[in-house]
């Protein structure tokens, strides 16, 4: 009886245990959404606050009958600008991709915009590889990746 008695408590205690390391896995789990999400929100607020990011759009979906020699002259506010807005993508696009960004929340805010930017600055980016390869490397696979449901395949 004795020893039918204890195996029952060493069950106990291996479900109680059991039941803990759940909730901690949990609790870490939610912790770290709730992380990605604040981080998200931060990036949003950054991004809205900079009005480099109007002029930056302004730019890019302005620019079809301009020269790229002299719209994007380096040092240029042009320029700035639209490496202002590309880079805010791209740091976005390398924040997704490890995780530090909540994708739903990045791709409901952005998703649109996203498509719209790297289609109206598809020219532009190729004209900056010319000098720096790779350039945008990142957001041009957010921006192949983002379908029209607003999801990251």
């Amino acid at each position: 009886m004795t020893e039918y008695l204890t195996l029952i408590v060493q069950s106990l205690i291996l479900a109680v245990a059991f039941a803990s390391v759940f909730i901690a896995r949990n609790a870490i789990a939610a912790h770290r959404q709730t992380a990605r999400q604040q981080a998200t929100l931060q990036f949003i607020h950054q991004y809205n606050a900079d009005e480099r990011v109007s002029l930056g759009h302004q730019i890019i979906l302005r620019h079809e009958n301009e020269s790229l020699d002299e719209y994007l002259k380096p040092g240029g506010e042009n320029f700035n600008n639209f490496l202002f807005v590309m880079n805010m993508f791209e740091i976005l696009a390398i924040g997704l991709k490890r995780g530090i960004y909540d994708k739903d929340m990045a791709i409901d805010m952005f998703g649109d915009d996203l498509r719209n930017i790297y289609k109206g600055a598809k020219k532009m980016i190729e004209y900056i590889r010319k000098t720096g390869e790779g350039a945008f490397r990142h957001l041009e696979e957010l921006a192949d990746s983002v379908e029209t449901s607003h999801k990251i395949k």
